[in-house]
């Protein structure tokens, strides 16, 4: 049983590390227009 946690813990560890290192190399821009649009509306809100 603690093999068994043990190993959940270390692959989720494991996912959370290369998630964080692979968004880390990309870089994200959002333009949006001055009136809000229906397209954007969603991304003003939040």
């Amino acid at each position: 049983m603690n093999k068994n946690k043990l190993m959940s813990a270390a692959a989720l560890l494991a996912s959370i590390v290369s998630t964080n290192v692979l968004a880390a190399e990309k870089e994200l821009t959002l333009m949006l227009d001055w009136f809000v649009n229906p397209n954007h509306g969603p991304i003003v809100i939040a």
